[in-house]
């Protein structure tokens, strides 16, 4: 896993990520990774700590690879570290099938906690730049 992270303000961060999950029972296809996003983002939805406003997921391509966007708007209704308050929670991230690994979910996402509802201008360009400028490296690339 890699983890970027920085502090805005006391109340306001910016965190992206790049992992490898296991999922054992997905996917053959992008279709199937889309179902098993949108059933996770259902399990989320009954979590009393967020309450979500969006929650999109769609099939896309990145690399040649089969692939699942999603997008997050949520209120986070219990951070430990601030405790009774409500912290706006923007995520957007993309999450691949790792070619000839079954099970295997390349996931990579940022988020935004404690801004504006929407996302913060900046720091989505900052974001969607994160998300663009990711390579996949194929045998002998490296």
């Amino acid at each position: 896993m890699v983890i970027y992270a920085k502090k805005i303000d006391p109340r306001h961060s910016f965190v992206a990520t790049v992992m490898t999950i296991f999922v054992s029972d997905c996917c053959a296809n992008a279709e199937e990774l889309l179902t098993h996003v949108r059933s996770e983002m259902e399990r989320d939805a009954r979590d009393k700590r967020h309450r979500f406003i969006k929650q999109e997921a769609e099939v896309t391509g990145w690399d040649g690879l089969a692939c699942v966007s999603q997008r997050i708007v949520a209120e986070d209704r219990g951070s430990p570290l601030y405790p009774g308050e409500v912290l706006n929670f923007f995520q957007k991230g993309i999450s691949c099938l790792r070619p000839g690994a079954t099970g295997e979910v390349i996931h990579v996402t940022y988020s935004e906690r404690g801004g504006p509802l929407e996302g913060s201008r900046d720091l989505i360009d900052e974001g969607d730049t994160f998300l663009k400028g990711l390579k996949r490296l194929k045998r002998g690339d490296h």
